[in-house]
């Protein structure tokens, strides 16, 4: 594998990973399904707004005199930072996007 196809694999496996917490709101309640969810929209908005950074995260980490694996291990600390301060400071956005989609919908009589 080259640093490009891993940095592919990264963003992969962080979507994938929110695949158990889903799992395990089969049997949770409201809460749980809250955080779920909430993990979910995380890695998967954050993969989309990270897709525009990856050819000059790619040249970057190429550029550099490091190992592929320390490229790797960068480029997710770089990924996982950048999410995180995107939702730092798009929180109410998020909370009420989470909140939203979870509320319980009764059907209309």
């Amino acid at each position: 594998l080259d640093f490009e196809q891993s940095l592919g694999i990264i963003l992969g496996t962080n979507i994938g990973t929110t695949t158990t917490a889903l799992l395990a709101t089969t049997v949770s309640n409201k809460s749980g399904r809250q955080v779920a969810l909430g993990h979910l929209l995380f890695n998967v908005v954050g993969v989309i707004l990270f897709l525009p950074l990856i050819k000059p995260t790619v040249t970057f980490f190429t550029q550099t005199n490091v190992t592929l694996a320390q490229q790797v291990t960068l480029s997710h600390l770089f990924f996982n930072l950048y999410a995180a301060l995107i939702f730092i400071i798009g929180f109410n956005l998020f909370h009420k996007a989470v909140l939203f989609l979870t509320q319980s919908r009764t059907p209309q009589k």
